[in-house]
């Protein structure tokens, strides 16, 4: 029997977005439920996909690895999950990221363990020059983002993340540098979000006045679907994007970041994730994002916004596809 000639059963990770998922589901009439993997007692994931559930794996930001681990499980059973593996492998880790899509980031390197020695900095300082972003593994919004100008940050930050670790709040980064070649000239990134195998939106961020940095300033820019069919370095970006979601992840529910880089005349990915701010409140971005077809540029059906995107999630789901 094919998923589409089975009712849909759909069991989400426990959370906000677990909540919203489940409550459009049920005023479908579908049947839901929700499992926490950091609570004693939550189910075996193999059970799960015997019992025929499709698995929404939004994976918990702040403590990710139970929720990753279980997800993983589920789909190494053979379960049907929105996200792939690679999506869930990815998320609030970025040196998985910088190894697993090279192809699409900017040149990069990674330390992890030991201090590097000064002829592994000067040969990383060489290849990717300054200044060089340095990122930690997690965080959102650039909080855990900055650029090392010289070398005595460079040396300031090796000492700080190799001694003592840094610390954002709660969370610690501690033995692990992630060091990215900067890219230039950019006044926005772009954000592209998918969330099903055709459907998605995109819309720029603008940087925080006197920043390089974009995210997390909350100042958004929607992209119409005719000024995309009629910018073709913007439906470059698209078909850079879904290359990087069909082959580097085969995902059919992501987001990327891109920047363009002017000397290349190429755009790259900076950051992947499989969650994102939905909040009304950032004028311009997800909520209000016109909803399209990434491969065709053509509007959705029923013109739908990115706050609809349970709807365009279910209607799929409940496709088979």
């Amino acid at each position: 029997m094919s998923p589409a000639s089975k009712p849909l059963r759909l069991l989400v990770l426990a959370g906000k977005w677990g909540d919203s998922l489940m409550a459009a589901a049920r005023a479908r009439g579908v049947e839901t439920r929700d499992v926490d993997p950091d609570r004693p007692g939550c189910p075996a994931p193999e059970g799960m996909v015997r019992e025929g559930w499709t698995l929404f794996a939004r994976v918990n930001q702040l403590y990710p690895e139970e929720g990753r681990a279980w997800s993983l499980r589920f789909i190494e059973a053979g379960g049907r999950c929105v996200q792939s593996a690679e999506d869930i492998r990815c998320y609030e880790n970025r040196a998985y990221q910088m190894r697993r899509l090279e192809d699409w980031y900017p040149r990069g390197r990674v330390f992890q363990g030991t201090r590097p020695c000064k002829e592994a900095v000067d040969s990383a300082i060489a290849e990717l020059g300054l200044p060089i972003v340095s990122k930690a593994r997690f965080g959102s919004s650039s909080k855990t983002v900055r650029a090392l100008h010289s070398r005595k940050d460079v040396d300031a930050e090796l000492t700080e993340v190799f001694g003592q670790g840094k610390r954002y709040g709660d969370k610690l980064q501690y033995a692990e540098c992630l060091w990215q070649s900067m890219v230039h000239g950019n006044t926005s990134a772009l954000r592209i979000a998918r969330v099903t195998d055709d459907y998605g939106w995109l819309f720029h961020v603008q940087n925080r006045p006197h920043d390089w940095r974009a995210s997390g300033s909350g100042t958004c820019r929607p992209i119409p679907l005719e000024m995309l069919r009629q910018d073709e370095r913007l439906r470059k970006a698209v078909r850079t994007f879904l290359d990087m979601a069909d082959r580097g992840l085969q995902s059919r529910w992501c987001a990327a970041d891109l920047l363009y880089d002017r000397i290349a005349g190429l755009w790259l990915v900076v950051d992947v994730t499989l969650a994102w701010n939905l909040s009304r409140n950032l004028a311009g971005a997800n909520y209000d994002a016109e909803v399209i077809n990434l491969c065709t540029l053509e509007h959705h059906p029923r013109h739908y916004r990115g706050r609809d995107q349970w709807e365009v999630l279910l209607e799929d789901l409940g496709a088979g596809r």
